[in-house]
């Protein structure tokens, strides 16, 4: 459970430096490439990725990279709610 506990908090803290990564580069980005850092910046298929870079209208492409982000921010909170039942957990068994 502990293993478990460890992982969890060491990817939150991967997609921690991924969110400020996201924010560095939207500092400095123009509008027309914030499809393009914000799938770089998080995970997803090849497929999903490649199908955002076809799509040549930015309304069309936002809208792909927001589903892409949407995606993996749901994967994020469930991680977030599995480390925090298990932590819930330990507190109860030792405490």
């Amino acid at each position: 459970m502990i293993l478990l506990l460890v992982f969890g908090m060491l990817l939150f803290n991967q997609k921690l430096k991924a969110v400020e990564r996201t924010k560095a580069l939207l500092e400095t980005a123009s509008a027309h490439r914030l499809a393009d850092i914000f799938v770089a910046s998080f995970e997803g298929s090849f497929d999903q990725r490649l199908a955002m870079l076809d799509a040549v209208d930015l309304r069309q492409r936002l809208l792909k990279a927001t589903e892409i982000i949407t995606r993996h921010l749901q994967v994020c909170f469930a991680l977030l709610d599995a480390v925090f039942g298990v932590c819930v957990l330990l507190m109860d068994v030792c405490g």
